[in-house]
């Protein structure tokens, strides 16, 4: 367990951070959009702008 942990930590050292925040965007911009598929699904902030959250606790 401890050479896996080890492995995965040297290869992430050898990740560019701007190479994977590239492939992140095109991930997400390539994703299905779940709305479209599902009509029924309201976003945080259409329930948000309806009303329909609960107040916040502070």
């Amino acid at each position: 367990m401890e050479d896996e942990k080890k492995d995965i930590s040297e290869e992430a050292e050898k990740i560019d951070p701007k190479e994977a925040e590239q492939f992140w965007d095109k991930a997400v911009s390539d994703a299905p959009k779940t709305k479209s598929a599902n009509g029924d699904i309201l976003t945080y902030e259409e329930a948000l702008d309806e009303g329909i959250l609960p107040e916040d606790e502070d």
